[in-house]
């Protein structure tokens, strides 16, 4: 039966809004409203029994508004045997594809909407089991998919999307382990190459660390791109650790910012959050907040 109460009433799991028109997916049913808040349509998700967790939906129009997209986590929500990806008419709730994904069961999904305006990335993440990665487009009228960046291999997509490049011709991604930075091709899903989490210069012995980890990553520009690590501090044993010369205590959450030259493929050392690297750089900044 469908749920009928006012979206007010229900929790939102993901919106979006393009052309004064919102979009928003709830664990039951996605809905599109305008601007004044009347619904337009809504796409009911059908009978749901008790799930094996929590998941949530993930909801994005394209970028020129004419497409909703949607993560459907239907293993984990109940609503089905399989994750499923929609790609629905923005006016009309009409589906124009759906496609049933190879997952192992997804907690949430988001969606990465290429430069290019045609393609979307969805990202799925599984927990303990990694994440997932998907190339979609309509084609046609008709939603054209596949696994990226290996299109016949789902299970050797276990990378996290940190920025697509304004061109659109590469994908900077995370190895879910935190071990690398992976720059793809974009479309082909060739490596172009990588940077191991070594050589950012991070050891949580040496730099007496709790924690380190890659948290996310952007385009300064043509040249430079900025991989952003998240962490905490340890406990002083011995010597000066370079996060308390730099105004962090004990047991801190820090953040830590490293510019990356595109053209010379190479860490190039500290920045700020901006990007900029030039001049003396802290190593370490307090988490904001």
């Amino acid at each position: 039966m469908a749920d009928e109460r006012p979206i007010s009433d229900i929790k939102a799991q993901s919106r979006d809004e393009s052309g004064g028109r919102v979009a928003i997916a709830t664990r039951d049913f996605l809905v599109c409203l305008d601007r004044a808040g009347t619904e337009l349509w809504r796409f009911d998700f059908g009978p749901r029994e008790d799930g094996p967790g929590s998941a949530w939906s993930n909801c994005r129009f394209s970028r020129d508004g004419a497409v909703v997209w949607l993560y459907r986590p239907d293993m984990y929500s109940g609503h089905g045997p399989a994750d499923r990806w929609f790609a629905l008419d923005a006016a009309t709730g009409a589906i124009l594809g759906d496609a049933a994904l190879p997952t192992v069961g997804g907690q949430g999904g988001h969606h990465h909407l290429h430069p290019d305006g045609v393609h979307v990335l969805l990202e799925v993440g599984c927990g303990q089991d990694g994440s997932y990665l998907f190339k979609g487009r309509i084609d046609q009228g008709a939603l054209d998919w596949a696994p990226w960046p290996v299109a016949d291999s789902p299970d050797q997509c276990d990378q996290r999307i940190a920025a697509l490049a304004p061109d659109g011709s590469q994908v900077m991604a995370f190895e879910y382990n935190d071990t690398a930075v992976t720059f793809y091709g974009f479309p082909s899903g060739a490596v172009q190459w990588q940077i191991p989490m070594e050589e950012f210069g991070f050891d949580l012995e040496a730099d007496q660390l709790e924690t380190v980890f890659l948290w996310s990553g952007r385009y300064v520009d043509d040249t430079t791109a900025l991989v952003e690590m998240k962490g905490e501090t340890g406990e002083i044993e011995e010597g000066a650790p370079d996060w308390a010369a730099d105004g962090l205590e004990e047991w801190t959450d820090y953040r830590a910012y490293q510019a990356v030259d595109l053209i010379e493929r190479r860490v190039i050392g500290p920045a700020d959050a901006a990007g900029a690297h030039t001049g003396r750089r802290p190593r370490f900044v307090p988490e904001p907040g």
